[in-house]
């Protein structure tokens, strides 16, 4: 392959189950195309039956999470590395998966791209009556710098659990969050822009009532409690401990940039 060239992809479409109208999407990405390696690149057979097999399980994925969305994005992207440039958009609208008996209520993603620059807009649910919205922008690069302000509802883990797993196995990312065990919530309203040299900074994140095991480990997290200050342009670490196993952590202290 030649860095210069690029690949230019539009497509309109939708996919359905049960003739409802679950994904539609609107996708334009235009790419250069990086060098690649070709002596990396291994061919393979006799695929078939695996192809099949996964065709199967993406019918059984959407039958036990009914997942839906509108995806909407036109992206030009040039150069590798700290040198990548993106212009466009990437806009997930109205996403919703079923857990259980109960669909979650509409979350919604959009994320607007300006060379290094990212500006993002969001409200996710993970719950019926737990929203968490992260709005502001991230700029990547050799000029790092990042502005976000981020605020949730009480956030119980068990729902970010519930959550993961969902949206893992309908992308069909093998994963055993099944395993895990948890308890607690987390609460967050705070706002913080730094450059990784200076830093700007007001509200709060706890982690109330923690507790998290796996069905296949020894190891247990229980009593798990976190509060981090960023009032008054700092971040310190308060009130934080856990007990691993049968021995008791207790962590303070202030993070700069």
């Amino acid at each position: 392959f030649n860095s210069a060239k690029r690949i230019n992809v539009a497509t309109v479409g939708k996919i359905q189950f049960n003739d409802n109208d679950d994904i539609n999407f609107n996708a334009a990405v235009n790419y250069q195309i990086p060098k690649i390696d070709n002596s990396a690149i291994s061919s393979s057979s006799n695929k078939n039956d695996d192809e099949q097999m996964e065709l199967l399980n993406i019918v059984q994925l959407f039958k036990t999470y009914e997942p839906k969305t509108q995806i909407d994005t036109n992206l030009n992207i040039s150069g590798q590395d700290e040198k990548t440039q993106i212009n466009g958009k990437l806009y997930v609208d109205n996403f919703s998966i079923k857990l259980g008996n109960k669909r979650l209520p509409d979350s919604n993603l959009k994320l607007d791209f300006n060379k290094q620059n990212i500006g993002i807009n969001s409200d996710l649910y993970v719950e019926n009556n737990e929203k968490l919205s992260v709005n502001g922008d991230v700029q990547y690069g050799k000029n790092t710098n990042i502005n976000l302000s981020c605020k949730s509802d009480k956030i119980f883990l068990k729902s970010i659990l519930a959550l993961a797993k969902g949206v893992f196995d309908s992308m069909l990312i093998e994963n055993d969050l099944d395993q895990f065990n948890v308890q607690g919530y987390i609460l967050s309203d705070f706002d913080i822009k730094t450059d990784l040299k200076n830093l700007t900074s007001n509200g709060s994140l706890k982690v109330v009532d923690g507790n998290i095991s796996h069905n296949a480990s020894d190891l247990r997290i229980t009593n798990l409690k976190a509060t981090v200050n960023l009032d008054n342009n700092s971040v310190n670490i308060e009130d934080t401990s856990a007990n691993v196993n049968d021995t008791k952590i207790n962590v303070t202290g202030t993070v700069s940039p």
